[in-house]
């Protein structure tokens, strides 16, 4: 499967694993709309995916990735453990807005991005630290998504997507199949009781 997309134009290429989720809308559910930062391309994450490099140069073009990952031959395992967020610190010279994110425990996705810095690439962080976004928050008001107790969730996915720097193409392909080894929709739901 391989489907370009028009997206917003950015300066640098990025790689991620996409990821089908169940029970997506239900955790959305669980976030107040008035703490929501709702500015263009931020808001709630409508397309669950795990970042693997953000950075490529304009000169990487997806048919280069795309042939490393079509040796890729079995599907990625990645476990979601818990909520938490970051406090952004200037992104695209915005600082108005915090992440609430799932980390992520998967020693591929490491592997994966090392592999991947073979590519020219500006390294935007100092560390790789794989995270799925949830929604971009209003600065200040993150913290008490923490709380939202979620049993950790293991998920496999072999579709990926590639945004091109500076041009705006977005391109996804691998097996179209996503394999949740366990999913429950009430993962999604808040703690009984609890009161954000």
């Amino acid at each position: 499967m391989l489907i370009k997309e028009n997206e917003a134009i950015n300066p640098y290429g990025c790689l991620m694993l996409n990821l089908h989720i169940t029970g997506w809308d239900r955790l959305h559910a669980a976030i107040d709309p008035n703490d929501i930062y709702d500015k263009p391309g931020f808001g709630l994450e409508k397309e669950p995916h795990i970042t693997i490099l953000y950075g490529f140069h304009p000169e990487v073009k997806y048919q280069d990735i795309r042939t490393d990952i079509y040796k890729i031959k079995y599907d990625i395992p990645v476990k979601l453990i818990g909520l938490s967020h970051f406090e952004n610190v200037g992104y695209n010279n915005d600082s108005g807005f915090d992440v609430v994110k799932f980390d992520v425990e998967s020693p591929i996705l490491y592997k994966l991005n090392k592999y991947f810095r073979k590519y020219p690439h500006t390294n935007t962080r100092s560390e790789y630290h794989p995270h799925l976004t949830v929604a971009y928050i209003k600065q200040g008001r993150a913290e008490k998504y923490n709380r939202i107790q979620i049993k950790p969730i293991i998920l496999r996915s072999q579709v990926f997507s590639f945004g091109e720097a500076e041009n705006g193409s977005k391109y996804v392909w691998g097996n179209d199949k996503h394999i949740p080894v366990r999913t429950n929709q009430a993962d999604f739901m808040p703690h009984p009781g609890m009161h954000l």
